[in-house]
């Protein structure tokens, strides 16, 4: 009795089918070799998908419902399908939009390849989307669509002319299995030439072929951030291929390097993915500096190394994150006890955080960034006193020129590196609070005056590195001074929005006009110091102020000098 081609034994099961509709049309070790059989077997047919042996008609049905719920719940998805599909039929979904179709993950964005001119396509979308439009790459026919709505995220549509004759030929490109899917956008089949779906199911990262990192180094990297991002394990055969051909890294473009790294941190847990950065010596090739933090001892209350230490800062920092809220996505969880005393203000901490330095770039994404290199000068400055306590002195000033370097060679923003290198720089400042004998109203001004826009993201730094210190709870001796301080900061800049929220009760104009000063930097210091008595509570109003003016400019506190 001939065997029946749509049931499958156990000696099966590492076998592969090609299906036309639900019938199998040819069989094979591996999806070359059961698509060239269905090819002999219907050589003008092309085969729907490509499936391991053994899966069955619901594993292949789903993808169409999946597809139509897809475009159910994103209008601007349903009217692209229509356009493309009402001209072209070799048209696909590709990439990461497939796999996170099949994980149930948001869609934002959507990559979509197909065998006419993708940059003609584009600007035929754009505008009848009502969208912006530009060339991503004149050379490669590649295109961007970008729609944009009112309070709802940016959306990119990014296009591409089929690499090959075949689309399987395009996938045979691309980084990792789970990215070598396509979903043919009109009827939503399936094409899986290396089993995409099953290392989906199976939670594995693997590479399309041994040579996937040789062929474009950021994808070790890249590896690394999305095996963190999906919780995925890292086949050892993708392992072998970083380890052995990472040193290409060393002439990949900045900006690249920076936008894989940029994502690593901005996961709610990058502390873990930074750490296996280090273990496949991928530092080496990205920010070299961060290499010299192992092994560096650091002196009581220290338990850990300055990496472990940095390491530790960053989760520590995530927790408190997400503490606060953010991302939006992984926060908003009842506030742990080590946190409680923020609740108070958890809003206005959120809102602060949230604004953006750079496009699409907001405040807390650059706060982990300091945390990452808080200490990155520590091996420079590391010097062991009379008395053998190790001490790095100044290593916080040093830290900011270091971390500017850093940043400026992965072309961040001006913002982004001011920010981060106004937190490096300051990051000690509540700790040394902490041992002053009172905190006055006058020091507290002077914080957020000095730190300006980085004032609040001092604070949770300084709060995460002393949290850091030892694994579990950090002594309460350490702990509760700084804890005080930063909580009475951030009292004060909810009372009064900081110097940039205070109302400026007397101008310029008024110690010139009423008090007969001289324009010039006297002025400036006047006006600085009233700010402090302001922020001191000496006075509340402008008539106050006057008053306070007037008594103390006419000699009875020191005259017109300052």
């Amino acid at each position: 009795m001939p065997k029946d081609e749509t049931a499958y034994s156990d000696q099966d099961e590492r076998r592969w089918a090609a299906l036309q509709g639900r019938q199998v049309v040819g069989v094979g070790r591996d999806p070359e070799e059961a698509y060239r059989a269905a090819k002999t077997r219907r050589p003008k047919e092309e085969p729907t998908a490509l499936v391991p042996a053994g899966a069955g008609a619901n594993d292949v049905d789903q993808w169409p419902q999946r597809l139509e719920r897809l475009f159910a719940d994103n209008p601007w998805a349903a009217r692209t399908r229509e356009l493309l599909c009402s001209r072209l039929s070799d048209v696909y979904l590709v990439g990461g939009c497939v796999r996170d179709l099949m994980l149930g993950r948001p869609i934002h964005d959507l990559d979509i390849v197909m065998s006419d001119d993708a940059v003609q396509w584009g600007r035929r979308l754009a505008d009848q989307l009502g969208a912006g439009f530009y060339v991503l790459d004149v050379e490669r026919g590649f295109a961007r669509v970008v729609l944009l709505r009112e309070n709802h995220p940016r959306i990119f549509l990014d296009l591409s002319r089929i690499e090959g004759e075949r689309i399987e030929e395009d996938l045979a490109r691309r980084d990792f299995t789970i990215n070598a899917l396509a979903l043919e956008l009109c009827a939503g089949r399936l094409i899986d030439p290396f089993d995409g779906e099953g290392d989906v199911r199976r939670r594995i990262l693997r590479p399309v072929t041994p040579q996937a990192i040789a062929n474009d180094p950021i994808r070790a990297v890249r590896a690394v951030r999305l095996a963190a991002e999906l919780g995925f394990s890292v086949d050892a055969s993708l392992l072998e291929a970083i380890r052995r051909d990472a040193g290409g890294l060393a002439e990949e473009s900045p900006e690249r390097i920076q936008q894989e790294l940029h994502r690593m941190l901005s996961l709610p847990n990058s502390a873990e993915a930074l750490r296996r950065m280090s273990g496949l010596g991928l530092w080496r090739y990205t920010i070299p500096e961060l290499e010299g933090l192992a092994g560096v001892g650091q002196s009581a209350p220290h338990q850990l190394d300055v990496w472990d230490h940095t390491l530790l800062t960053v989760a520590r920092l995530e927790e408190l994150l997400r503490a606060i809220g953010l991302p939006a996505e992984d926060g908003g969880r009842l506030m742990p006890e080590e946190w409680a005393f923020l609740e108070p203000y958890r809003p206005a901490l959120r809102r602060h955080l949230e604004q953006e330095l750079a496009e699409e770039r907001p405040r807390w994404q650059a706060l982990k960034w300091a945390a990452l290199l808080h200490d990155i000068a520590k091996p420079a400055a590391r010097r062991v006193d009379e008395v053998g306590r190790v001490r790095f002195l100044d290593h916080a000033r040093k830290g900011a020129e270091m971390a500017e370097e850093i940043m400026r060679r992965l072309r961040f923003s001006q913002r982004e590196i001011s920010y981060v290198c106004a937190c490096v720089a300051h990051h000690l400042r509540p700790l040394l609070l902490s041992r002053e004998r009172e905190l006055t109203p006058r020091a507290q001004y002077r914080f957020f005056r000095d730190l300006g826009d980085a004032g609040l993201g001092v604070c949770l730094l300084s709060l995460a590195d002393t949290a850091a210190c030892r694994p579990g709870r950090p002594p309460a001796e350490v702990w509760e001074p700084v804890q005080r301080v930063v909580q009475a900061l951030l009292e004060f800049f909810s009372r009064t929005g900081g110097p940039a929220g205070m109302p400026r009760l007397v101008t310029g104009e008024d110690l010139i006009q009423r008090f007969g000063l001289a324009p010039g930097p006297a002025v400036g210091r006047w006006l600085e110091r009233v700010r402090e008595e302001q922020a001191a509570g000496t006075f509340a109003t402008r008539e106050e102020a006057l008053r306070w003016l007037e008594q103390v400019i006419s000699g009875k506190e020191g005259g017109k000098s300052l």
